[in-house]
């Protein structure tokens, strides 16, 4: 079986901060269990509500109701939701939400003020956005998709525009922005124009919509978190971030702006997808029956700690990720995680980096991996520099030498073959950086201060 390439990230007390990945058991393979070893990662993890990979039918039959992890509250019984196959990562179908008319599908979850969602999203090959009539064409003249849509439903079932948030939706701009019918256009975040630098969404492949939210102490007064991402292959990541507002609006009843739905308890019970897609100008009448949009891997996450998250990317920094998969982690403390692995868009054989992020936002550094490859127990025991010599120590069954290199303050190095494991030699003042390279594969990396 495949071995798995695994960097090690040894931190030291007074060289480095944050969270740290140390080690991985497990096989690194779609819907298989892993344990994530390492340190800082917050005592505690997501509540996750809701996972959909669109899996458990066949193509061109009906939704089901039951997701990997819960349920849907409704599917629409008119414009069917179903599952459609060759567009896919992996797996075998995706979710055909938008077929001409919004098939519908909603979450109701119990009240909350910080909420963490993602999802994949596109329009295949030969199809058409919402009401353009033309392939690879956005609509030019209005709001015409809000891709998600949370809300307060309050006691009722139905849509209401109490503190409602599109993410994202389409609108008469000619670009993308996380907004709603119950705030002010200052508590709206741009989130992509078309024909710009800042456009994310890609005609020929998957897009993928992430987004936390959190209110103040006071929703309706205090500022408080708005954070979006979206990315494609073609495009890479694109982020919004908003701390200088709050993102509840408050009742407008008594500052004339209408009531509607509006009242004075500010909380999300709702999610859609799609939230809505615009059909003729009338809002009846005859639609764009080539009008498609699919769906795949819907992950939902609700009350505190909702933004922490194990993911896998492309890229050893984050930030440089243009494709990413989320697990869902079953247990979490500040040194153990274990997940199960959702691997959409890495094959067999494929090198990936896991990702760590805390309840805070802080994400760790990369932790390489080989899909489908198993762990080796090749992991960093000590690294300290004493007296001007560095001392080294690692644990690893699978080899006898292991090729050892040092770079001080990035400029001087030293490289020494070991045959046991472990290793003491001088060193210049400075920070050391360690590379230790097993003859049977695996990397093990760390940092000492001098």
């Amino acid at each position: 079986m495949r071995a798995l390439a695994i960097i090690i990230v040894f931190l030291l007390p007074n060289v480095l901060h944050g969270q740290t990945v140390s080690g991985i058991t497990g096989t690194m393979e779609d819907s298989t269990q892993i344990t994530i070893s390492g340190s800082s990662f917050g005592d505690n993890g997501p509540s996750i509500f809701f996972f959909e990979n669109f899996e458990s039918g066949e193509h061109d039959t009906a939704l089901s109701d039951t997701a990997q992890i819960g349920t849907w509250y409704f599917t629409h019984s008119t414009y069917v939701p179903e599952y459609m196959d060759g567009v896919v990562y992996s797996g075998n179908t995706v979710g055909e939400l938008v077929e001409g008319f919004s098939q519908r599908c909603k979450l109701r979850f119990d009240p909350v003020t910080e909420f963490y969602v993602s999802y994949k999203v596109m329009v295949p090959d030969g199809y058409n956005w919402p009401e353009s009539y033309a392939e690879e064409t956005f609509y030019s003249l209005g709001s015409s998709w809000k891709l998600s849509w949370i809300y307060d439903a309050g006691g009722g079932d139905s849509f209401s525009n109490n503190d409602d948030y599109c993410i994202p939706t389409y609108g008469s701009t000619d670009g993308f922005s996380i907004s709603g019918n119950d705030h002010s256009h200052e508590q709206a975040a741009e989130f992509g124009r078309v024909s710009s630098n800042d456009l994310w969404w890609s005609w020929d492949e998957w897009n993928r919509v992430s987004c936390y939210m959190k209110a103040g102490n006071d929703p309706d007064s205090d500022n408080g978190i708005m954070w979006a991402q979206a990315m494609s292959e073609s495009y890479g990541q694109k982020d919004t971030l908003r701390t200088d507002v709050p993102v509840f609006d408050g009742y407008d009843c008594d500052n004339g702006d209408g009531c509607g739905q509006d009242d004075e308890t500010f909380q999300w019970t709702m999610m859609n997808f799609p939230g809505w897609t615009k059909y003729e100008d009338s809002m009846s009448g005859p639609y764009d029956t080539d009008c498609r949009g699919y769906y795949d891997d819907i992950y939902l996450a609700t009350g505190d700690y909702a933004r922490a998250r194990v993911e896998i990317g492309d890229s050893s920094s984050y930030a440089n990720c243009t494709k990413l998969d989320i697990f869902t982690p079953t247990s979490w403390s500040a040194t153990s995680i274990t997940a199960t692995a959702r691997i959409t868009q890495f094959g067999t054989g494929d090198t990936a980096y896991l990702f760590v992020v805390d309840a805070d936002g802080n994400v760790s550094d990369g932790y390489e991996v080989t899909v489908s490859g198993e762990s080796e127990s090749f992991s960093l025991s000590s690294a300290a520099v004493n007296d001007g010599v560095l001392s080294l120590s690692w644990t690893d069954d699978s080899a006898t030498e292991w090729y050892v290199q040092a770079m001080i303050n990035d400029t001087r190095s030293y490289s020494i073959l070991a045959t046991s494991n472990g290793v003491s030699f001088p060193v210049d003042t400075g920070t050391v950086d360690v590379k230790i390279t097993s003859s049977s594969g695996p990397v093990a990396q760390g940092q000492a201060s001098n």
